[in-house]
């Protein structure tokens, strides 16, 4: 069974377009140190067509960055088992939130 192609779009486009995308998830999870993407069946993998001769996102710029952040490097000390120092649930979160509004 596999997916069926978008209208307008061929079958070959669309296997180039699935293998495509499949190895830059699986190198996005290997770069990003997370587990590899996982669908249950292709249906699951949402397609949209649109007509336009605008493009949607012109000004979208899609890159790998060490810093999501511009910390100038200044936070690269910081031990990652450091970064869930201090860190509060939702809820906790909500708490503080209404004890800092009582006073």
């Amino acid at each position: 069974a596999g997916s069926r192609p978008p209208d307008g779009v061929t079958n070959e486009a669309h296997q180039s377009i699935l293998e495509t995308f499949w190895q830059k998830s699986e190198e996005f999870a290997r770069v990003a140190s997370v587990p590899p993407l996982y669908l249950d069946t292709p249906e699951d993998f949402k397609w949209s067509t649109v007509q336009s001769s605008v493009p949607l996102f012109p000004d979208l710029n899609i890159k790998l960055v060490k810093e999501i952040i511009a910390t100038g490097g200044k936070l690269s000390s910081v031990l990652l088992e450091d970064t869930r120092k201090g860190y509060l649930t939702p809820e906790e979160w909500h708490e503080e939130m209404k004890r800092l509004g009582e006073s």
